[in-house]
């Protein structure tokens, strides 16, 4: 085999890895993962050869693995010494999180009408002060940015680590990880990040005075 030949026979790999979703039968292994009637997917296919993708949410992530070549092939000085491993990501990796609003941009819109929503809800059931207002609305964009800032930190998080992974074993557990992330991070973007622990949940028993929470709770109970 030529030098040439073998460089083909690897690019010809992640061309099938990319456009390949099921591998023939005997030729790999797939494995599905999917939340019941939730939106978010995972599929990890491992192919011959030790490469494999999985597709999250319709981003598909390609494994390549890395390969010594023989050095009866071609002479050392033709090829490298080592081919290392590489993770490829066919589309940006903010498709991951972002996937069913595009974007960041789009996100924080969604968010900012969101928090208007809460904050005109709010305001109908306990009549808020302009002092109350404000405080919700600065507690809302703290929750915004910190989602925000959760997003950059998975991003680089898992492109530094795939930057170390050496086999498929080490890929699906990366793949795993990090669809169990997204999955977190999309359920926010379909509610907003302001229920639970939010800052603006907290913001909200602090600076009702004893009437208004009367009220909020009554109505939380009959449903809003």
């Amino acid at each position: 085999m030529t030098t040439t030949s073998g460089w083909r026979r690897w690019i010809l790999l992640i061309a099938v890895a990319t456009l390949t979703v099921t591998p023939l039968r005997g030729q790999g292994r797939v494995e599905q993962n999917a939340g019941a009637g939730t939106t978010h997917d995972l599929t990890l296919v491992r192919t011959e050869g030790g490469a494999a993708f999985a597709i999250i949410n319709g981003c598909r992530i390609t494994f390549v693995p890395g390969a010594k070549p023989d050095a009866a092939e071609a002479p050392l000085e033709d090829v490298p010494s080592i081919r290392k491993a590489r993770v490829l990501f066919l589309r940006d990796f903010e498709d991951l999180i972002y996937f069913s609003v595009r974007d960041e941009a789009e996100a924080r819109a969604r968010f900012v009408m969101i928090l208007e929503e809460k904050l005109n809800m709010a305001d109908r059931i306990c009549e808020l002060s302009d002092s109350q207002r404000e405080k919700l609305r600065l507690a809302g964009r703290g929750d915004m940015i910190r989602f925000l800032r959760t997003a950059e930190d998975i991003k680089a998080r898992y492109e530094s680590a795939a930057a170390l992974i050496r086999d498929v074993d080490e890929f699906d557990k990366w793949a795993k990880a990090l669809s169990h992330e997204v999955a977190v991070q999309w359920a926010v973007l379909g509610t907003g990040p302001f229920d639970g622990n939010s800052l603006f949940v907290k913001t909200l028993k602090r600076a009702l005075n004893p009437e208004q929470v009367g009220k909020y709770a009554r109505a939380a109970t009959a449903g809003g």
